[in-house]
């Protein structure tokens, strides 16, 4: 089991590699490319990997199904793995000195060095599907299962933590030097000054939020919601707008220079909204887009979609290629 998600870990890497070499290339032809990785026999079918890569010191770290987070060198290949004993869902973050943190379905934070050494624990008392953001000290900001919003110093001493009043699966969003933003299962966004005082709480209603928050350079939030609404709150938490998509939305948006949004739906469509909430194209990907898409160099977008593709688009709306991948891409 751990070769396959090496494998696919692999896939996802070569893929990349590919997209940007066909961006690189200016190519505009629609054409399809497939990756052929080879995946060993058993299983029927390669596990859903959930958690997204974090790059860093020339490294890939990311989480498995299995409970295994993997470090890999550039080429893929394998380093060490680290077993948490339950399903990772949380991405990493690495620190500017390298440490790793990222969250476990068995309630624990973890915080490993490069040789996968463990640093310190803390344990929680709910899963931890969150990821850790990291703020301008260093310090560690990620929600969990039980709603409490936790921060740490590097060496694991608890700077704050507070009950959001549900549980928290999505991640925290730091602000510069100012504030974090975060969301819970209850429809509620909180925000905090990164000394833990509340700045504002926003509630949309009892849909959980499922995407987000994301926060432009104005201090603007975006976040979705699991009844299909992206909804847009001020620096002050006041309400801007709300956009309807057809059905949940698990995808975290990205933010261009002129604050268009872009992100897609468990409605199988990939949007793009102008700063006000006004749509400005949608694209029918043919199934669920759970993933977050990325800008490539404010030119294009590239996103995942959960029937084995990787779309690159324009950024209006038009396909520039299609890559085939060995699994459904949920991050």
């Amino acid at each position: 089991m751990k070769k396959t998600i090496i494998s696919i870990i692999i896939s996802i890497v070569i893929t990349i590699s590919i997209s940007v070499l066909g961006t690189g290339c200016g190519g505009s032809g629609g054409g399809v490319y497939e990756v052929n990785v080879p995946i060993p026999i058993p299983p029927p079918a390669p596990p859903i990997v959930l958690s997204s890569p974090a790059l860093s010191h020339n490294r890939i770290f990311i989480g498995s199904p299995e409970g295994f987070l993997y470090a890999l060198d550039a080429t893929g290949n394998s380093l060490w793995n680290f077993d948490t004993t339950a399903s990772i869902n949380s991405s990493p973050a690495v620190s500017t000195d390298g440490s790793i943190y990222f969250g476990s379905n068995n309630g624990t934070i973890y915080s490993l060095d490069q040789q996968g050494g463990r640093l310190w624990t803390y344990t929680t008392n709910g899963a931890v599907h969150s990821s850790p953001a990291i703020d301008h000290l260093g310090r560690i900001w990620i929600g969990s299962d039980d709603g409490h919003l936790y921060s740490f110093q590097s060496n694991g001493d608890t700077h704050f933590s507070t009950n959001t009043g549900a549980g928290i699966r999505t991640n925290p969003a730091v602000y510069g030097n100012a504030a974090i933003f975060v969301g819970n299962n209850a429809g509620r966004v909180i925000s905090y000054d990164l000394n833990g005082q509340q700045r504002y709480s926003f509630t949309s209603g009892t849909a959980a939020v499922t995407a987000g928050p994301v926060v432009d350079s104005l201090a603007n939030a975006y976040y979705g919601t699991a009844d299909g609404r992206m909804i847009s709150l001020d620096t002050d938490g006041k309400f801007r707008w709300s956009f309807q998509a057809g059905n949940a939305i698990y995808s975290s948006p990205a933010i261009d220079e002129q604050k268009n949004l872009f992100f897609g739906s468990d409605d199988h469509t990939l949007y793009a909204l102008d700063q006000n909430g006004s749509e400005l194209w949608r694209y029918n990907t043919g199934a669920a887009v759970r993933s977050s898409p990325a800008l490539f160099a404010e030119s294009s977008i590239i996103v995942g979609i959960t029937n084995q593709t990787m779309l690159h688009m324009s950024m209006q709306g038009s396909v520039i290629n299609t890559f085939v991948t060995t699994s459904p891409i949920h991050s």
